[in-house]
């Protein structure tokens, strides 16, 4: 893995956990929320109070999607830069060479050394 590798996984984590958090705060608001509101004099108090509610939650909605956004697009990336790593790691292999001396201790890469062991076998002509 290289380090730039590690610290977009680490800046994903973190924008994860804040996705996460804010999902959490909305939560405990729509909690409160009451679906219906019986708006007379005695209880103006708790149609101001729901006005509030709603104030919050439309703030903090498109800050969600786009926390959201951000945490997705950034797992797409990571996730085509492992297989651009693991495509361009993968060695020719010879007939003499094991497959697991090849790979050593990368395991992840086995899925594209047989990728690669079956695109080079129909490469060649009959």
């Amino acid at each position: 893995m290289t380090p730039g590798m590690t610290w977009l996984l680490i800046a994903w984590g973190i924008v994860t956990g804040i996705l996460l958090l804010l999902l959490f705060y909305r939560s405990t608001l729509t909690r409160q929320e009451d679906d219906q509101l019986f708006i007379d004099e005695t209880a103006s108090s708790m149609a101001t109070e729901q006005r509030q509610l709603i104030a919050k939650l439309n703030k903090i909605n498109p800050i969600v999607k786009l926390v959201g956004a951000t945490s997705g697009l950034m797992i797409l990336i990571i996730a085509g830069w492992a297989v651009y790593i693991g495509l361009n790691s993968v060695q020719r292999i010879s007939a003499g060479q094991p497959l697991l001396l090849l790979l050593q201790s990368n395991a992840w890469l086995v899925p594209f050394a047989c990728a690669a062991l079956v695109r080079e076998e129909f490469a060649q002509p009959l």
